[in-house]
């Protein structure tokens, strides 16, 4: 029998100082971040010109530390989008960031951003407050990309809070929403609503955060090199014998690096298709150009997607050029066995296949998207050390009460934020018998951190560790070193609830946001 006198676990603070460098993740504070529609004159916002989109508003309503307020009721400075967006060619210096602020309401009009407006941003009160809309499409005569709402030609164009919106409905056929072109352009938590071609990714890096994207043929369409991050994709309801398609990507060079990826985002019904999903097939996408590539990764895809996963575009055939593939989604409709059997479409196995579809590796998105201010998930490596502990363990062998054995378990702690898992490999440095290597994976959830309850207490020694004391007595005695080391590993467990506040505390800025969501 063993007898467990103490347990404690050393961290190595040394190790911490580098990880924001590596693990980038920029924090977007979303309680400031959003200017509520029901704000008040009085209301105050705190969000610095570096990291969030406004900073604050004055007692009489007026938005500051903006360029330009665009209110119906005719207390900002223009009461139509277009007329900032133009006004800001002659009150901006150079290509300094340009913010406009749009107060909530139904704004009627077609709005273009050309190429010599760079740096624009446009911030509404939040989806379905400000409103950007209007109805033209291809059955009225328009050319598909003369139907977009909302057009951008300018570089480094940012939005946030905003709804962009085509009502002409499925009838009338292709009407974007929204068409962006611009390089460095930037989403966060906007809504795109039509059917047919809602969203024209044209060409250039883009990149989608927490946005509502709701169409029915291919919806999300273009050449750009493109990440959609924790959005919601809705299928809507088509015409009678239509077929829904998300994505219709348009690569026609094999060296080209253009794409779409969707990353942990959700993929489901519409209201108005859900009665009506016994007669609609609905698919993730179709090769609009030969050298077509889409990626979904880690996304919640519903039962309402066809097992065949993907659709052939008319007349064409160029299946081993394409690239499609799918890795570890969930839900009903993300089972592979019944996928098309193309050349080009993979069912991706690892991290090291993926991480070429990260902000990081395919954006390049490490390099301009913490200037925006939005929240994103990038994997630089696939796993990154977080810290050492070091589990120093007391054992009494009941045959040999004079003698006391000393185990330390050595345990690396690696962060994959691409998992939002920490992986830690454990080594003992005891002698013969006693040596044991152990791999074991924490996956940290809210709920369950918040409802994890122990009796561990941190003290601080003058060797700067942090140490971590746990003192318990096991459920049944351990008569081996194999069910020892299994006793050891679920203490760790017990105590995982205190090394998540130690390093929430000492990583805010890194740690904080992927460790503190569900």
């Amino acid at each position: 029998m063993l007898s467990i006198s103490c347990a404690r676990i050393f961290c190595d603070n040394s190790l911490l100082s580098g990880l924001c460098d590596s693990i980038i993740v920029s924090r977007f504070e979303s309680h400031e971040s959003q200017i509520k529609a029901s704000m008040s004159p009085t209301d105050n916002l705190s969000m610095t010109s570096d990291h969030r989109l406004v900073q604050s508003v004055d007692k009489g309503g007026k938005v500051t530390k903006v360029d330009l307020v665009v209110a119906q009721d005719g207390s900002g400075d223009f009461s139509t989008v277009s007329k900032a967006i133009e006004a800001s060619k002659n009150r901006r210096t150079g290509t300094d960031k340009f913010v406009i602020f749009v107060k909530s309401g139904v704004y009627v009009e077609s709005v273009i951003v050309n190429s010599t407006m760079p740096n624009l941003t446009l911030i509404g009160e939040g989806i379905d407050a400000t409103v950007i809309t209007n109805n033209k499409n291809a059955n009225d005569g328009y050319e598909t990309y003369n139907t977009a709402t909302f057009q951008i030609w300018g570089s480094g164009f940012v939005a946030a809070g905003i709804t962009f919106e085509n009502t002409a409905g499925p009838e009338k056929l292709q009407a974007v929403a929204l068409l962006s072109a611009s390089d460095l352009s930037a989403f966060f938590r906007c809504s795109f609503k039509g059917y047919q071609d809602t969203l024209c990714l044209l060409q250039h890096r883009q990149f989608y955060r927490e946005c509502d994207i709701y169409g029915t043929v291919d919806f999300i369409f273009g050449d750009a090199t493109a990440v959609l991050q924790e959005c919601n994709i809705y299928f809507r309801k088509p015409l009678p014998g239509q077929q829904n398609t998300i994505t219709a990507q348009g690569r026609t060079d094999s060296s080209s690096v253009t794409g779409f990826v969707i990353h942990k985002s959700r993929v489901t019904a519409a209201a108005e298709l859900t009665l009506a999903n016994g007669w609609v097939r609905n698919f993730l996408g179709r090769p609009w150009r030969d050298y077509s590539t889409v990626v979904f990764v880690k996304c919640y895809l519903d039962s309402l997607i066809d097992p065949q996963g993907w659709l052939p575009y008319r007349g064409s055939s160029a299946f081993d050029k394409l690239y499609y593939a799918e890795y570890m989604n969930s839900g009903e409709g993300a089972n592979t066995t019944g996928r098309v059997k193309w050349p080009g479409f993979h069912v991706l196995t690892s991290d090291q296949e993926a991480e070429q579809f990260s902000v990081g590796s395919f954006l390049a998105g490490d390099s301009w998207i913490p200037q925006t201010g939005i929240p994103f998930y990038s994997v630089k490596c696939l796993r990154e050390k977080v810290i050492n502990f070091c589990v120093c363990t007391h054992l009494v062998p009941f045959f040999f009460f004079c003698i006391q054995y000393t185990i330390e378990l050595v345990v690396g702690v690696y962060h994959s934020p691409f998992d939002r898992l920490l992986t830690c490999d454990s080594r003992s440095k005891g002698y013969g018998e006693h040596k044991q290597q152990v791999r074991w994976y924490i996956e940290y959830k809210k709920k369950e951190r918040d409802q994890m309850r122990t009796n561990a207490t941190v003290g601080y020694p003058p060797d700067s560790f942090s140490v971590y004391s746990y003192t318990t007595n096991p459920t049944s005695s351990p008569t081996n070193i194999n069910d020892f080391m299994r006793f050891i590993l679920a203490s760790l467990q017990n105590i995982t609830y205190e090394m998540t506040l130690f390093m929430h505390v000492q990583l805010c800025n890194a740690l904080e946001y992927l460790l503190g969501e569900s």
